[in-house]
């Protein structure tokens, strides 16, 4: 199924002890094997399973967690649910944006590095400015391009720290994402091209800003880093 990776991840992040155990089933004929090399895949070579050729009835989707409790069967299907029930981190909103190899590329990664590890408490609010500012040699940026106001009106000029708007529009569209509150949010005054239809966001140190509100009863986490050419927001909600 297209989920049984993730949940087969999920899994082997969590000590042996406190793993489920793992039944296989839905099988064709020669897939046994197919299935120990998916369990190798996702980090759990050699992890006992159970071959059951067809799940009990209630059962109706892949992946499921089943348990036995009060001597009943019970069970979840989909990884949201089995991530709860085991107590997982549950990452609420992800995002990714454009981010090549350039000067911009490389104040994009100093942002995220700089965003990657901060902790939302409930209520708070996540200043970008606070973390990854103030955009200066000395804080690891270089010179890149932004949007300016220059004599004739705005226009694309060179200036140290262009380029860290690619990592503000990735977490803002992460919150959205997130279904999160954005406290505030400023777009360039001329098109950028790593986001469409204006959901992009502009920040300047030290007065335009970008603001998320952390609208939930628990921690968030936020997750920043670049790869493959593109940088890459998460945020997530601690195991329960």
């Amino acid at each position: 199924c297209p989920h049984c990776p993730e949940a087969l991840r999920e899994a082997a992040k969590l000590p042996p002890e406190k793993r489920p155990y793992l039944v296989v089933t839905y099988l064709r004929e020669g897939d046994v094997e197919k299935a120990k090399e998916k369990l190798a895949e996702a980090g759990l070579a050699g992890e006992p399973y159970y071959l059951a050729q067809s799940p009990p009835e209630s059962i109706q989707g892949v992946p499921a967690l089943v348990w036995w409790e009060d001597g009943e069967l019970r069970h979840v299907e989909g990884t949201g649910a089995i991530s709860e029930k085991l107590g997982l981190p549950k990452l609420l909103g992800r995002a990714e944006v454009p981010d090549p190899p350039d000067a911009g590329g490389i104040n994009a990664k100093v942002a995220a590095g700089r965003i990657d590890g901060a902790v939302i408490g409930p209520g708070g609010v996540l200043s970008f400015n606070a973390l990854a500012g103030p955009y200066t040699v000395d804080k690891g940026y270089v010179e890149g391009v932004s949007v300016v106001a220059g004599v004739y009106g705005l226009e694309y000029a060179p200036d140290v720290g262009g380029g860290v708007c690619r990592t503000a529009t990735a977490l803002y569209q992460a919150a959205l994402n997130a279904g999160l509150e954005v406290v505030e949010r400023h777009k360039h005054g001329l098109p950028v091209w790593y986001a469409r239809d204006g959901g992009d966001v502009a920040v300047a140190w030290p007065h335009w800003d970008l603001k998320v509100r952390n609208s939930t009863d628990r921690p968030i986490k936020v997750r920043a880093w670049n790869e493959g050419g593109r940088v890459v927001v998460e945020l997530w909600s601690p195991a329960s």
